[in-house]
């Protein structure tokens, strides 16, 4: 985690999917970052891949009730969402 000094109050919730490369995720969010002319230092994520694991409550619990009692108090909380993409066209996100 980052030290309590450059920690903040997230400003997005991160929805992403498994299976993307690190390069990827990071290629795309400096692109978001310079075309919405966001200031990078103001800028933190809720990534869900560091509180918990999708398949994990999927597989121990059917259905998607559980990932939005997951989610959703997050979701509300931090207000603004980015949905990462791979691709434009048939992005795993969508699949």
């Amino acid at each position: 985690t980052l030290p309590p000094q450059h920690r903040r109050p997230c400003t997005h919730f991160l929805s992403w999917s498994w299976g993307y490369k690190i390069s990827d995720m990071r290629s795309a969010l400096k692109s978001w970052v310079e075309e919405e002319g966001k200031d990078p230092a103001k800028v933190f994520l809720w990534i869900c891949f560091f509180w918990n694991n999708q398949i994990r409550l999927l597989v121990q619990k059917e259905g998607g009730d559980d990932l939005a009692k997951v989610f959703g108090p997050t979701l509300k909380r931090v207000g603004k969402m980015v949905a990462l993409l791979d691709h434009w066209k048939e992005p795993r996100y969508l699949t």
